[in-house]
């Protein structure tokens, strides 16, 4: 059973092999949208006919079942004026909404490419100041090689020259006689 459009139900034909026939609303400006009854071995295809612009639903019946009924009763000629128009208004509608459409992809392309600019832009950016922070670092880095290069050529002087400082006094004390005298002397003629 199914409901027909005023509410009450309609029950759906049966064939002699106890199918249920199926409910169908063909879309063509003949029937104004008018469900018909028929079984499932009932073939049907929708057609375009290039001159007349319209999509014509053409019916096939198999040889074995043949059973097509109409569940609604054919309309006035001003209901079919009224739904001949709220197709057109429909249409104008899905035409109107498909512009709108094109043109909001067409702005969201604009704005993608912007976008698209701006991120290249900072990229490179980035990059760049990637480039400078690790130039920076090698910097540091050399800097780093070079103070401790210092400091170990400092420490290196020092202890040598404690080293060397250290030998003329261990000579100058510990040396023999005559170059204890001279190194006495030495000592005396520089304190005097």
């Amino acid at each position: 059973m199914t409901p027909a459009k005023s509410g009450t139900l309609v029950r759906a034909p049966t064939s002699a092999t106890a199918l249920e026939s199926t409910r169908f609303e063909p879309h063509f400006p003949s029937s104004t949208h008018r469900r018909f009854w028929h079984f499932p071995s009932f073939k049907h295809r929708r057609e375009r006919i290039p001159r007349m612009k319209v999509q014509v639903f053409i019916m096939k019946i198999n040889q074995d079942c043949g059973f097509f009924q109409w569940l609604d009763t054919k309309m006035c000629s001003f209901g079919k004026r009224v739904v001949h128009r709220l197709h057109q208004r429909h249409e104008q509608l899905e035409a109107k909404a498909k512009r709108c459409q094109t043109l909001v992809q067409v702005e969201v392309g604009k704005v993608r490419a912007e976008d698209e600019g701006k991120i290249v832009q900072l990229k490179a950016e980035m990059e760049q100041l990637v480039n400078e922070i690790s130039n920076y670092r090698k910097q540091i880095e050399i800097g780093d090689i070079k103070m401790h290069a210092l400091k170990k050529n400092y420490h290196t002087i020092i202890v040598c020259s404690w080293i060397v400082l250290m030998f003329a006094l261990c000579m100058c004390l510990f040396g023999g006689f005559h170059n204890r005298k001279a190194g006495c002397n030495l000592g005396h003629g520089m304190l005097s």
